[in-house]
């Protein structure tokens, strides 16, 4: 299973017996990071091996578990990505958000291979109970984006989600292209940004490491509430400078 089917479909199940949009976003925001670090760390990319997810609900509490086939791997001791030691790192954040977002996580490496990661979170049990056949939320397309420049500065739109694979990297190589094209200051516009994980956030940090390390300054403007506080959680809002608009950002660094 990849990374977005699986939190596309948990989301979707989750808003079809009636949970409310913050319990799911939160919840969909986990499931996005343990079944990436399934693909990544347990099953160490290998296409022949599958991951697997239930979910269960009842009792008050909404239990999520994410199974992989790897050798297995242990996410339960991991330096703290907020430590000002390994705060413009570009990884290391997913365990960190998994457990912010659910009440607990656990991980449990088995003897004969694979990992199962177990998370929680108390949740009331929703008023309308599931019926039918399950349909799964439309896939939302990719990220795209868009670059212009003003002066000295790229200014880059992007639309959609900046997750693991093709949204998190596009957003890394094209910010390095246009500072190797002779950019100093970079703008990156999030208004129509729909999700962040900890793939995206890396890429972010990457860039704005990339531009300071030209002399240059990274801005990011019209960042929307969910993204804010993903970057509020991972003490990276006074990393990056933030405007309420593009033609803020591009005069302040002008």
């Amino acid at each position: 299973m990849e990374v977005e089917s699986a939190s596309q479909a948990v989301k979707g199940f989750l808003r079809r017996i009636g949970v409310d949009d913050d319990a799911c976003w939160r919840t969909e925001a986990a499931v996005r990071e343990a079944v990436a670090n399934a693909i990544v760390h347990g099953n160490r990319e290998d296409p022949g091996k599958q991951v697997g997810v239930a979910v269960e609900l009842g009792g008050g509490r909404l239990v999520v578990r994410v199974h992989d086939e790897g050798p297995g791997w242990d996410g339960k001791r991991l330096a703290d990505p907020r430590d000002t030691t390994r705060r413009l790192e570009p990884r290391g954040r997913g365990v960190f958000l998994m457990r912010h977002f659910m009440d607990e996580v656990v991980h449990d490496r088995r003897a004969g291979g694979g990992t199962t990661v177990t998370m929680s979170t108390r949740l009331q049990d929703p008023a309308r109970p599931p019926r039918g056949a399950y349909d799964p939320e439309p896939r939302e397309a990719g990220m795209t984006l868009t670059s212009r420049r003003h002066g000295d500065a790229s200014v880059f739109e992007a639309v959609g989600k900046i997750t693991i694979g093709a949204g998190a990297v596009r957003l890394r190589e094209e910010v390095l292209a246009a500072l190797e094209g002779g950019a100093r200051n970079v703008v990156i516009d999030m208004g129509r940004v729909t999700a962040i994980d900890s793939s995206g956030i890396g890429a972010l940090v990457s860039a704005y490491s990339a531009t300071a390390n030209g002399g240059g300054r990274l801005a990011l403007c019209r960042v929307p509430p969910k993204v804010l506080e993903i970057l509020h959680i991972t003490q990276l809002s006074g990393v990056f400078e933030l405007f309420p608009g593009e033609r803020e950002a591009v005069a302040e660094l002008a």
